[in-house]
């Protein structure tokens, strides 16, 4: 197995719930799970962002000693870019919702839900742009 397919197998295990969110979100039809209608996603999507937590953190720990550092720089950049994708993601989905239901979704407040709980750190006026 190469690296490249290694590290692609590491991304969906520790992202795929997320990335499954997103898609869920952006794609009309799918993105019923977000309507205003008491849909499920809502609920949901504060759980992303601390799943990818736990599952790097027992990645982390499950991995050799000598592969941890590989491991733990995986983390960082792989979070860094989770946050600025998510963003992406976040305007992107709020767009498909807004056109598919009509339901007004704050793009800023999408992402809040997707970066949970560090987006209780930005002060929820923010989120109304």
């Amino acid at each position: 197995m190469s690296g490249k397919d290694s590290i692609i197998k590491l991304t969906w295990s520790v992202y795929g719930f997320a990335i499954v969110m997103a898609v869920c979100a952006i794609i009309p039809g799918c993105n019923f799970l977000y309507s205003g209608h008491g849909g499920p996603a809502w609920l949901i999507l504060p759980s992303v962002f601390p799943c990818v937590l736990i599952r790097l953190f027992l990645l982390h720990h499950r991995t050799l000693p000598e592969k941890r550092s590989f491991i733990r720089r995986f983390a960082i950049i792989s979070v860094f870019i989770y946050f600025i994708l998510s963003l992406g993601v976040s305007f992107i989905g709020a767009y498909s919702i807004e056109s598919t239901f009509g339901l007004p979704v704050k793009p800023l407040f999408l992402w809040g839900l997707f970066i949970f709980p560090f987006g209780l750190v930005f002060s929820w006026k923010f989120f109304a742009l």
